[in-house]
């Protein structure tokens, strides 16, 4: 059996006509009405930032959550473990106080059956716990970000 989705290749057409259609939109138009199509542009975004911050102002402080960050200081001791045996480059930071990141870089990653089983499950768990995972892929590195919110 072999079954293939091209889903990726599909969205970058879409992305693509997309793209082909806003430039032929924006050529269609007069000097004038492109300005004005920007001005529009312009006060929807002053708009939403607008009442994005009304809403942070009325928002509360956050709360750091002592289990949340119990368990990402575990978590972090499991993927130092994890990173050295799967010759991984790891970053862990909190920077911001109110989230931790987990960082993962490498070119390969093989777990199979005759490998240790603890690495397996300590990326089953980062994957699993964390709050955000972005995975992305830039010379010839695949990076691995998990993000732990550490607020209540």
């Amino acid at each position: 059996m072999n079954i293939e989705r091209k889903y990726y290749a599909q969205a970058q057409e879409t992305i693509k006509n997309i793209e082909e259609s806003t430039k032929k939109h924006n050529a269609s138009l007069t000097e004038k009405e492109r300005i004005e199509e920007s001005r529009k542009i312009q006060l929807e975004l002053e708009k939403f930032i607008n009442r994005y911050n009304e809403k942070m102002k009325n928002a509360p402080e956050p709360v750091l959550d002592r289990e949340k960050i119990i368990y990402f200081h575990e978590i972090s001791r499991q993927a130092l473990r994890m990173a050295k045996q799967i010759q991984a480059d790891i970053k862990i930071s909190t920077e911001d106080r109110i989230r931790g990141e987990i960082t993962l870089k490498t070119d390969f990653i093989l777990l199979d059956s005759d490998y240790p089983a603890y690495p397996r499950i300590i990326l089953c768990n980062l994957l699993m716990s964390a709050d955000q995972i972005h995975v992305s892929a830039s010379d010839n590195l695949t990076e691995f970000n998990f993000y732990f919110d550490l607020c209540i």
